[in-house]
């Protein structure tokens, strides 16, 4: 990779979006408290953002897991059900993941899994981004490949539809898949929001939404070198606060 100069995923510019945004999000009503006083001020939740993106950047951040492992867990059991290789036979499916216990309906997860027939499970992807930095490397998993269609599988417990419109898998993964010579033209979020049970040891239940966007191959690329080029300013005048230098195409993978 030669002609790359950077390596980047996803999360990286949801993160880098989020620090650029804290003006905005100074405003919502989260910030806000019974009083009309902001709870964090703009430049607090700025340098709140940008120290999370480093410490992602670095690999050192350090969080509860246990929405993540949940999500993980049962994408795994749909996995399973995609590829044929489940083989349980009760209403519930017990997992485990990092000392994390979960409990599914498995009817939740055929519902989802009846939704992915056909598809391909977490496919890696990748591409390289001409900017004026040099070639940005851009890469991920896609949870779920589908012919003309990129599906992401998103657990939560909240959820309002368009929640996923601005994250930057929607362009990454598609345009990733087009620029290496496949037909995509639309990408969509699978969303199961997820109702945890009163009763200890009950299985989790769920709903199922989906977000679904049309893809075109010019805007995203637009997109892509617009953020990525505000990023990389961002990362050259912080490059010695980043020890983790893969984002640099320093280290190899």
């Amino acid at each position: 990779m030669s002609d790359v100069t950077y390596q980047i995923y996803p999360t990286l510019l949801d993160q880098w979006q989020r620090l650029c945004d804290c003006e905005m999000l100074a405003e919502q009503f989260w910030n806000i408290d019974e009083d009309g006083n902001y709870r964090l001020t703009t430049e607090e939740l700025a340098a709140e953002a940008e120290a999370e993106l480093i410490a992602t950047i670095n690999r050192t951040k350090v969080f509860d897991t246990t929405l993540a492992d949940r999500g993980t867990c049962f994408n795994d059991i749909v996995d399973e059900m995609v590829e044929g290789r489940y083989s349980g036979d009760a209403e519930a499916e017990h997992r485990s993941l990092n000392g994390h216990d979960f409990t599914y309906s498995v009817e939740l997860a055929k519902s989802v899994a009846e939704k992915l027939t056909d598809a391909v499970c977490q496919w890696k992807c990748e591409g390289v981004l001409s900017t004026r930095y040099g070639g940005v490397r851009l890469y991920g998993y896609i949870d779920y490949w589908r012919y003309n269609t990129v599906i992401d599988l998103k657990t939560t417990e909240k959820y309002d539809f368009g929640k996923y419109e601005s994250h930057w898998q929607r362009f990454v993964y598609p345009w990733c898949l087009v620029q290496a010579g496949h037909e995509i033209d639309r990408m969509d979020f699978l969303v199961v929001k997820m109702t945890q049970p009163r009763k200890k040891g009950a299985a989790i239940t769920g709903d199922i939404y989906t977000e679904s966007y049309t893809h075109s191959q010019a805007m995203a690329e637009w997109k892509l070198r617009e953020v990525c080029e505000g990023f990389i300013g961002w990362l050259e005048i912080n490059r010695d606060k980043i020890t983790n230098k893969k984002i640099f195409n320093e280290l190899e993978e």
